[in-house]
């Protein structure tokens, strides 16, 4: 596909040239440094991420936490727009092998939350 780009990094040291770039981006089950920086509002992981979306864009987010920073997610202009549990369709289409890892299915399930970026900060 001519409109997408492949870039790898951790997401502490995305290139600056990547702002707006992107009008989508999807985590599925992080873990690490990503992981945290999600859960608990890492600056250092949220201000990279956000600076990837051009206003409008929406950045998705399937996790095994039930609950991520909302609050530190606002302060980069990404509002919550959706927060549920994730289907089970869902999870498979993610071919996540880590998923598989973590045992994700009835007993343990995943959340998809969805963000939209509102403006330039």
């Amino acid at each position: 596909m001519p409109n997408v780009l492949f870039v790898v990094s951790s997401v502490e040291r995305l290139p600056e040239l990547l702002g707006g770039i992107a009008d989508e981006a999807t985590i599925h089950f992080p873990w690490g440094s990503l992981l945290r920086g999600v859960t608990c509002g890492d600056e250092a992981v949220l201000a990279p991420l956000a600076h990837l979306l051009r206003t409008g864009g929406r950045l998705e987010l399937v996790l095994q936490a039930s609950d991520v920073a909302v609050d530190a997610f606002e302060r980069h202009c990404l509002v919550l727009c959706e927060r549920r549990p994730a289907t089970a369709a869902e999870v498979t289409r993610t071919r996540s092998s880590w998923a598989k890892r973590l045992g994700i299915g009835p007993q343990r399930p995943a959340f998809v939350f969805r963000f939209e970026r509102i403006r330039e900060r």
